[in-house]
């Protein structure tokens, strides 16, 4: 809290006082002068309650200095209302001027222009609305209005400057008040700075002397420790380059034999892909005798079914023929019954004897031909027969050399997708040594690095050991210097 914020709680209680001895006062006058004073009573200690209430919410706030200031304000306009027709109310106007002035405690100017804007409004309202309210004459009288208002504005102008300038005061006291401490804190500090930086070079001299000491020891076990760490890099040097060249002679004789393993794996490889290529060929070879098995299959069937076809055509030929040998017989027959009927009719029946005679000759002769068309039709259903068995035969087989095509086919598929995968293989191998004889060459040329490296570090070794001589002499001209 700063010293304006420690003013105003003083002040506070102060204007919660005049607030409420204003409100006693607009109560007790209003109670007995007027009629329905009561109103006015509780008006004024509403007016005061609400003010209280606020300040007690927040103490000095700047809600509460506003309220409190326009609360004064209006229990000064009840207090004077109280008083109308008195010859007293004129005199009460300048407990206006005094309540103002109160409110400058305060030290703020909204608090002021607060007070003074409830004052105003209350001068020209109720100058036309009630002017017995405010002055004794009954009528309204503006220009004393306006006098009072130019005294008002002229105390309020004066008050806001007088409280903006104690605010600047007491801002600009607590700075120099703040100045002043730190200043003081700071010479307390500087004293005991001093007295603390006396003490401890005296100390730090102590310890210099025993630094010195100490670190004359130690430094004379470090540089004998570098020299033997010289050494035995010296040392580690050499025989990390005999082993970086045994290692660079090997890394070379690896990268020789993966180059080789790589050309001779790429041969391979190149087979393995002309014989996958031969395998593919001899399938579709294969594929092809197999269609064309297929095909003859097709045609076997057909040529069997019309054999088949034959044979019943012959089969219905015999019957024709059959046929023909009973009418033969049934011919000859009748041709003997007409001989017989000629003989017997004698001279008549001489002319169809003959033709009896004649059909019967006939009849016998297609009887001979007939009986030959059925040995020639019997040879040729044995014939036909015989065929027909052969071309089941025929078709049996070729039945049995399609499925050895067609197993053929997926033994000659099953290879093919083999040697792919073998020519696969063979290639990721082929990489794979590639990339071998790849990181020999490099595995080559980092050991002559190493190599190289080895031999820098041997030359640093040295140097290090040069180094180090030096230091130790250094380091003894310094601390003799130093110690005198």
């Amino acid at each position: 809290m700063n010293n304006i914020d420690r003013l105003r709680s003083a002040f506070a209680p102060a204007i919660i006082a005049a607030i409420a001895l204003s409100a006693a006062l607009a109560a007790t006058v209003g109670a007995l002068r007027l009629d329905g004073g009561w109103i006015l009573a509780l008006a004024a200690v509403a007016v005061a309650g609400g003010a209280t209430a606020i300040w007690l919410a927040d103490r000095t706030g700047p809600a509460t200095r506003v309220v409190t200031s326009a609360a004064l304000a209006v229990e000064v306009a009840m207090l004077v209302y109280a008083s109308a027709g008195h010859a007293f109310q004129i005199d009460l106007h300048m407990v206006f001027f005094a309540a103002l002035a109160i409110t400058a405690g305060w030290v703020d100017e909204k608090a002021l222009i607060a007070n003074a804007a409830v004052v105003a409004v209350h001068h020209l309202i109720l100058n036309f609305v009630l002017p017995w309210a405010v002055f004794p004459e009954t009528g309204s009288d503006l220009p004393r209005v306006l006098i009072h208002a130019a005294i008002l504005i002229a105390q309020t102008i004066a008050l806001c400057w007088l409280a903006a300038r104690l605010r600047a005061a007491f801002a600009e006291a607590e700075v120099l008040h703040a100045n002043a401490e730190d200043s003081g804190r700071s010479a307390v500090d500087r004293a005991a700075s001093e007295g603390r930086r006396a003490e401890g070079e005296s100390r730090r001299r102590a310890d210099i002397q025993d630094a010195i000491a100490a670190f004359q020891g130690e430094i004379g076990t470090l540089i004998e420790n570098l020299r033997a760490q010289a050494g035995h890099m010296t040392r580690t040097s050499a025989s990390l380059t005999s082993v970086a060249a045994s290692a660079s002679r090997d890394a070379d004789q690896a990268a020789e034999s993966s180059s080789q393993s790589s050309g001779a794996i790429g041969a391979v490889a190149a087979a393995s892909e002309q014989l996958s290529h031969s395998v593919a060929e001899i399938q579709n070879q294969i594929g092809g005798m197999k269609t064309l098995i297929d095909k003859v299959t097709g045609a076997a069937a057909n040529a069997q079914g019309d054999v088949v076809h034959l044979t019943e055509q012959a089969s219905r030929i015999s019957e024709v023929v059959a046929i023909i040998q009973n009418i033969a017989g049934q011919t000859n027959l009748l041709a003997l019954n007409a001989t017989i009927e000629a003989a017997r009719a004698g001279e008549m029946g001489k002319g169809f004897a003959v033709v009896a005679n004649e059909v019967k000759v006939l009849a016998d002769q297609t009887g001979k031909a007939t009986e030959d068309i059925s040995q020639r039709i019997a040879a040729i259903n044995a014939s036909t027969r015989s065929t027909v068995g052969a071309m089941e035969e025929i078709a049996r087989h070729i039945e049995e050399a399609s499925q050895c095509a067609g197993g053929i086919v997926s033994s000659i598929d099953q290879q093919r997708v083999a040697t792919s995968e073998i020519a696969a293989n063979i290639s990721h191998v082929a990489q794979s040594t590639r990339q071998v004889s790849d990181l020999s060459r490099r595995a080559s040329e980092q050991t002559r690095s190493a190599d190289q490296g080895a031999g820098s570090v041997a030359e640093t070794a040295v140097k290090a050991e040069t180094a180090t001589d030096g230091l130790a002499k250094s380091v003894e001209t310094f601390l003799r210097r130093l110690a005198s």
